[in-house]
């Protein structure tokens, strides 16, 4: 599957089967220590958040114009 696949089937997904997908992913992330990695993990938190908001803001955006084009 490529990841333009993916993102397609994702974006298919209700919000709740969603963060249930973000879950499970973010629960297969290897194991750091925990005050060792702390700061890392906050650091690769806000990354993958950011890159969720843009990701949903994207599809938002697609339904937005996708909507204004079927009457």
């Amino acid at each position: 599957m490529t990841v333009h696949e993916l993102v397609t089937t994702v974006q298919s997904l209700s919000f709740e089967q969603r963060k249930a997908l973000i879950k499970a992913l973010f629960e297969q992330l290897p194991k750091t220590e925990p005050l060792a990695g702390s700061i890392t993990q906050i650091g690769d938190l806000e990354a993958a958040l950011q890159h969720i908001k843009k990701l949903v803001g994207d599809t938002i955006q697609r339904t937005a114009e996708h909507s204004e084009l079927t009457p």
